[in-house]
C-alpha cells in the first residue's frame, strides 16, 4: 500500500508485473492499495502468472492506467495470452485485452477500473453449436440462410473468425460477437440437389475448432 498525491504519477515495479498510474489518473489523494495471489485459472484459460488485485473492485481512474506483465514467447505462443478481468457477478474471467511489445516480452493493458486481474492463456478452441442448413437437411431454398453459432471462452473472435464454404467456394461473413452468430452476407443462389457445407472457426489466439460439415438438399 502506499500513499498517491493525484498530481503525481505512480510506478510500481513488481515480480514479473509493473503498474503506472499517470498524473491526474486519481481524483483525489489516497492508498493505492496492490494485492497479488497464485492462481491456477481455469482448464480452458490457465493462468500464467499471478493475479493482482486492485481494490476496491469497480472504482474507476480518471485517466487510464497501464497494467504489464512479462511474457515469455518460448514457452508459450505470445499470440495465445490475454490480460483478463474476473467478472465477479457472473464468475468468470473476462477478456480485457493487452498489447504486445515489439520484442514479444511484455503484454500490456490500458484500463480505468481497479479490480482483479491476471495474464491468462486461450487454451481451448471454439464450438460451433448450430449450423443452417442443418446436415441432412431437405427442401432448402436456392438462396438460403447460412449463419453457425459459436461459444468461445478467451479472446473471442474476429468479425471473420467463421469461415464458410459451400461445395468448395468460401463465402464471406461476419461474426456478432455478442449473440455468438456469424452469417454468410450474400448467400449464393444454389441449383436444386445436393450441395456440401463446411464451416470452421477460429479464435484470436490462432485456436481452430472441430470443423462442422454435412450435405444439404436444395428443392
Amino acid at each position: 500500500m502506499r500513499w498517491v498525491d493525484p498530481a503525481l504519477p505512480f510506478d510500481y515495479q513488481g515480480p514479473g508485473f509493473a503498474l503506472s498510474l499517470p498524473a491526474g489518473s486519481r481524483f483525489f489523494a489516497g492508498p493505492v492499495v496492490l494485492r497479488t495471489e497464485r492462481i491456477a485459472g481455469t482448464d480452458r484459460l490457465p493462468a500464467m502468472a499471478e493475479a493482482i488485485d486492485l481494490p476496491p473492485d469497480g472504482e474507476t481512474l480518471n485517466e487510464r492506467g497501464t497494467l504489464s506483465f512479462e511474457v515469455n514467447p518460448d514457452a508459450v505462443p505470445a499470440e495465445s495470452l490475454g490480460i483478463y478481468r474476473w467478472d465477479a457477478g457472473h464468475e468468470r474471467w473476462s477478456y480485457e485485452g493487452g498489447d504486445l511489445d515489439a520484442g514479444k516480452t511484455q503484454l500490456s493493458l490500458r484500463f480505468r477500473r481497479y479490480g482483479r486481474f491476471s495474464l491468462l492463456q486461450d487454451a481451448s478452441p471454439p464450438e460451433i453449436v448450430e449450423v443452417r442448413p442443418s446436415r441432412g437437411s431437405h427442401g432448402v431454398s436456392r438462396r438460403p440462410v447460412i449463419l453457425a453459432r459459436v461459444e468461445e471462452e478467451g479472446k473471442g473472435l474476429d468479425y471473420d473468425g467463421v469461415r464458410f464454404e459451400v461445395d468448395g467456394r468460401f463465402l464471406e461473413s461476419e461474426f456478432d460477437p455478442d449473440r455468438g452468430l456469424s452469417r454468410v452476407l450474400e448467400p449464393p443462389l444454389l441449383a436444386p440437389g445436393r450441395h456440401h457445407l463446411r464451416v470452421l472457426a477460429t479464435d484470436l489466439a490462432g485456436n481452430a475448432s472441430q470443423p462442422a460439415e454435412g450435405d444439404f438438399e436444395v428443392r
